[in-house]
């Protein structure tokens, strides 16, 4: 990372102002992707896993022992049926926009009738929130594809096998792509069986994914889990059915000693299909054939049969992959308060073909837009502010460049040891200006 120090000064005090001309970094933003976990370690992993307990669940607690993840419910009478969801959730929160795979190995259930272990994909953490679960269930069925697709409305339920007919392990999996979810089932790890039909998922701010565990009637569940993988495929961007060239954008952090640091990534989107696809076209040709029958009685009569061929043309077109390069410049070494920083983001399109896509770049949060050049927008994602650019039929090698411009308006709000810190420089320098005008008689 390439960070220059800006001073500023505010109130009598030099502040510093440290600008990163790094372009992978990330504000505020939720991580694109899960962590996978082989709960190999013999310790619940905090860092990665939240845990909570949904609706009518008090208690739980997680444990790794033999290289797998021990879940327990210990509330009686917990299950997630109709409008709410009771169970013990361990998640991980990450961006709504994102597509993944996601399996889970479950090794045992165990003490509770109608228990589940599974995987839950859910929009929040209230116990009424839309969800879709995928889940071994003991005693009842093998598997079970739950979802809830509006907030408080009751659950539908797929279900497959009867308990005893198969053996433990077993593997559940959910996909993700766009707006479409789909739980999945597997007896081995490698083939895998889709569990009902796939449902329409609406993720707005947040998305929660993670290993739910219930119990059921009088007794506590415990479930025992392995394996835990996620694999994802693009991040946040303004245009949510482009493809992301670029995962990451800006992130503005403050530092023990009351640096800001500004991290300003341009992102570029393409707005057509990267991936080579293949069309079939059918085309029909007829060829009439006639075949004479000659019928024999007192007056002969000839007979003529037409009957067709269809010949199908299979032809096929591939949309090459985007190549776009893109650099970004900064016009300020030293800012201070009130200061005007441009930005310039240039592009070159190194593709074989004119190419159509969307670059943007995320505002400082520090910093309040003053202008753009080549027609931009301005829209806000959360806590995010962006400048945009649609930009279309770029030809094949063609290089330009999109600027903006930002003022510097703000500070980072300062922690109390920090503000007592910077007061007592200032006490400093008020001595020092009296201990020289007293020695020289100022």
């Amino acid at each position: 990372m390439d960070n220059k120090i800006l001073p500023v000064k505010l109130g009598g005090l030099f502040f510093v102002l440290a600008v990163s001309m790094a372009l992978s970094a990330t504000l505020f933003a939720l991580p694109s992707c899960g962590t996978p976990d082989n709960f190999d370690d013999n310790s619940f992993n905090t860092g990665i896993w939240t845990a909570t307990n949904l609706g009518a669940a008090t208690n739980g607690s997680e444990s790794e022992t033999g290289q797998q993840l021990v879940d327990t419910v210990t509330s009686n009478g917990i299950t997630s049926w109709g409008t709410t969801d009771n169970a013990r959730f361990i998640y991980q929160d990450i961006n709504p926009t994102s597509n993944f795979v996601m399996t889970l190995q479950v090794t045992s259930i165990q003490n509770a009738n109608a228990a589940t272990a599974g995987l839950m994909v859910r929009s929040s953490l209230a116990s009424g929130s839309q969800q879709y679960t995928m889940a071994a269930v003991h005693n009842q069925y093998e598997f079970d594809f739950a979802s809830r697709t509006l907030d408080n409305a009751s659950d539908s339920f797929s279900t497959t096998g009867n308990w005893g007919s198969w053996t433990f392990p077993l593997y559940v999996e959910i996909v993700k792509t766009g707006s479409s979810i789909a739980g999945y089932y597997s007896t081995n790890g490698t083939t895998w069986v889709q569990q009902g039909v796939t449902q329409t998922a609406n993720f707005t701010t947040d998305m929660y994914v993670g290993i739910e565990t219930t119990s059921d009637y009088g007794n506590a569940g415990t479930s025992s889990v392995d394996n835990f993988n996620i694999t994802c495929a693009s991040g946040p961007s303004p245009t949510p059915t482009g493809v992301q060239n670029q995962a990451n954008s800006d992130s503005n952090t403050t530092n023990a000693v009351g640096l800001i640091i500004l991290s300003p990534t341009p992102s570029v989107t393409k707005t057509a299909t990267t991936s080579p696809t293949s069309t079939a076209t059918l085309t029909t040709t007829l060829s009439p054939t006639l075949t004479p029958t000659l019928t024999s009685s007192l007056t002969p009569t000839l007979t003529w049969t037409l009957t067709w061929t269809l010949t199908p043309t299979l032809t096929y077109t591939a949309t090459p992959p985007l190549v776009i390069a893109l650099n970004k410049t900064i016009d300020k070494t030293i800012v201070s308060l009130g200061d005007t920083v441009n930005y310039c983001l240039i592009y070159q399109n190194n593709s074989s073909v004119p190419e159509s896509f969307t670059i943007w770049d995320t505002i400082p949060a520090v910093t309040d837009f003053v202008s753009c050049t080549d027609g931009c927008t301005q829209q806000t994602f959360g806590a995010y502010r962006l400048v945009i650019w649609n930009l279309t039929n770029v030809g094949v090698g063609v290089q330009n460049e999109v600027c903006f411009a930002v003022q510097v308006n703000r500070m980072p709000t300062m922690l109390p040891w920090q503000k007592e810190f910077f007061a007592l420089l200032d006490e400093r320098e008020k001595y020092c200006e009296a201990a020289v005008n007293v020695k020289y008689g100022l």
